[in-house]
């Protein structure tokens, strides 16, 4: 019994390891096409500038450059920008593996789709961070407090600005708390909107890719209800 057990969980984790591979290799491959994306990611970028221009909404270059005059500040949202995304979504990711099983296929199927998307839209529709423009006058918040452009330890896509997987990501972290532990956990929201301060300040996304990010964040088919952690008693 408990060797079947045994092989059962190996086959589980051999599994969400193939899930891994497959979506880094599919980001290896829009990273490995960067050069032939450079044109359209630039034109793109500026177009997707001058529509905010024109709606009055281009925000970007007043943000960072506030940002980037108060070192503190900007130390905090790079530092934010870069390690959170990651960390916070594969712990939450793990937690709900851990303490909510019945969540965690909706969770990380939701999460795939995300990805999916996401890489898909990188491909076909590069649109380059307002940072890099020429002419934009966005700073670099990273270069400003002296961090390499990287997601954590993760090289980032230089051209994926839109739409914004920090933001589907937070969002996405946000509503897996909230479906899965129920009411108590509408206070998650704070995540997204925190993601959401320092996605433009840094000079790495659009105003216009905040609501972007947070449209593909919507979920995968509805998850189960809510029911109680793994390892708590129900009862009297």
């Amino acid at each position: 019994m408990i060797e079947s057990v045994g092989v059962g969980y190996g086959s589980v984790v051999v599994g969400e390891l193939i899930n891994v591979f497959c979506l880094l290799r599919l980001e290896d491959v829009v990273r490995e096409n960067a050069d032939r994306r450079e044109g359209p990611a630039m034109l793109h970028g500026q177009t997707r500038l001058y529509a905010e221009r024109s709606a009055g909404l281009d925000l970007e270059r007043v943000l960072s450059v506030w940002t980037a005059g108060h070192h503190l500040v900007e130390l905090v949202a790079s530092t934010y920008y870069q390690y959170a995304h990651v960390t916070v979504t594969m712990a939450v990711l793990l937690w709900i593996w851990l303490r909510h099983p019945a969540f965690y296929g909706w969770a990380r199927t939701s999460l795939v789709l995300i990805n999916l998307a996401g890489l898909t839209v990188f491909f076909l529709y590069p649109v380059a961070p307002p940072r890099l423009l020429p002419g934009s006058g966005v700073v670099d918040g990273a270069i400003t407090v002296g961090r390499a452009s990287v997601i954590g330890h993760v090289n980032a896509d230089q051209y994926g600005a839109m739409p914004s997987l920090h933001i589907a990501w937070a969002v996405w972290v946000a509503v897996v708390l909230w479906r899965a532990l129920g009411p108590r956990w509408q206070s998650a929201v704070i995540y997204p909107v925190a993601t959401a301060v320092v996605v433009v300040p840094t000079g790495n996304h659009y105003l216009l890719d905040i609501p972007a990010g947070a449209a593909r964040a919507a979920p995968a088919p509805a998850p189960p209800a809510a029911g109680p952690a793994r390892g708590v008693r129900t009862g009297v």
